[in-house]
């Protein structure tokens, strides 16, 4: 009975708890672009550059046991690793055209600049996309299931074996039955020799192998198996580094960003494995499209999610205020906070003024909200605190930069 109502109310048990330890907020902050620009209401996205190299560092190219392996593989390595082929541009013209759609989308999104082709916009971003490829590989071990397909081949194999051993051993008990020396088969199954076998069984020793199998016990055999598989293991490393203008081509700012992406690739043989290699699109242009939404980071205001987590104190006026925080009742949750710093513990006053400034900030009272930061950061000097101080003076920098681009 215990145990049903225990698996009743479990799951009750883990929401309240889970809620009750969930003691964090997500902000939406807007934030300036990164870097300094003036005032600017169009801008043009003209084509970036591409350029890059694919470096090969494969070892053991032939598999191992094959004759001569390692001649082959010293001679085979010579000629392919460390090779480093140069890539025009020319080849990734659909790389480049999907990467500026894919900033003047992220613009046109943000809606803070109007995107134009005119060569008269208030600003051009332009700029050059680097990268480089590098594979390592060799032969692996390679661990997989077996499928019902490699059983029955299996199974068949060992059928066609069987039965050629019967015919192979029944000629054999022909022969002898005719040359008389089959006569002691028979004899000793009369006299009860052949037995043993039948004893054992009654008395259970045979049945350690339906034991285990009954446990799952030393079946994983039958389970995977190890196959030789060419690994050729793949980085790339992405460089955008790009420039914003003004009409008269003066470089305004300029920035940098980067992105290394990862892939495996196997191949029964290293041929097969070599050839899907080849290809070295699809990863660069998962690689450079992801860099677009910091570039708009970097040259326009944008918003992002900020967590704050609230402190904990000793008093319940504190997991009070929290509770209500979380249900959206902030000025309730104001109120308790307030009366937890004037209970005299450096724990609850410490909680309660952070968790004000967080308040604050929801409010967008940011001055308040640094005035509360400081007081906590004097009271305990933590690495946290003094973040959360330097967090809120930059987001009041921001602000002011926002007022000077929206004049």
């Amino acid at each position: 009975m215990f145990r049903y109502v225990f698996r009743l109310l479990l799951p009750v048990f883990l929401f309240v708890f889970v809620a009750g330890c969930s003691t964090s907020v997500n902000l939406r902050v807007k934030k300036a672009p990164e870097l300094v620009l003036p005032k600017m209401e169009t801008v043009t996205i003209e084509p970036f550059t591409i350029s890059g190299e694919h470096i090969t560092d494969l070892r053991s190219v032939i598999k191992p046991g094959h004759k001569n392996s390692d001649v082959l593989n010293l001679a085979i390595t010579l000629l392919v690793n460390d090779k480093s082929t140069k890539i025009s541009d020319k080849k990734h013209a659909e790389t480049d055209t999907l990467f500026q759609q894919a900033i003047k989308q992220a613009v046109m999104n943000n809606g803070f600049y109007r995107v134009t082709e005119d060569n008269n916009a208030d600003g051009k971003i332009a700029g050059a996309i680097k990268y480089t490829v590098k594979d390592i590989g060799g032969w692996t071990k390679l661990r997989v299931k077996i499928t019902e397909k490699d059983r029955a081949k299996k199974k068949y194999k060992a059928k066609s074996i069987e039965t050629v051993l019967v015919k192979d051993q029944s000629k054999g008990h022909d022969r002898d039955k005719n040359q008389g020396k089959a006569k002691g088969h028979d004899k000793d199954k009369a006299q009860g020799k052949a037995r043993g076998h039948d004893k054992d069984k009654a008395q259970g020793k045979a049945r350690g192998y339906d034991k285990d199998k009954a446990q799952g016990k030393g079946r994983e055999h039958d389970k995977y198996k190890e196959i030789d598989r060419f690994t050729i293991r793949r980085k790339i490393w992405v460089t955008v580094e790009f420039a914003v203008k003004d009409r008269n081509n003066k470089e305004l700012a300029r920035s940098i960003l980067n992105k290394s992406a990862h892939q495996t690739i196997h191949g029964n043989t290293f041929l097969e494995a070599t050839v899907k290699s080849l290809e070295i699109k699809p990863l660069l242009q998962k690689a450079v499209l992801s860099l677009s939404r910091p570039l708009l980071e970097q040259v326009a205001p944008h918003y992002k999610s900020v967590k704050k987590t609230f402190e904990k104190g000793k008093s319940s006026l504190i997991d009070d205020g929290n509770k209500a925080a979380k249900e959206g009742y902030w000025q309730h949750a104001a109120q308790l906070w307030e009366k937890a710093t004037k209970t005299g513990n450096i724990e609850d006053q410490v909680a309660g003024l952070y968790n004000l400034a967080i308040y604050e900030e929801v409010e967008g009272d940011l001055d308040r909200a640094l005035e509360k930061y400081e007081q906590v950061y004097r009271i305990a000097r933590k690495d946290k605190f003094r973040n959360a101080v330097d967090q809120i003076k930059k987001r009041i920098n921001d602000g002011r930069r926002l007022n000077e681009l929206n004049k």
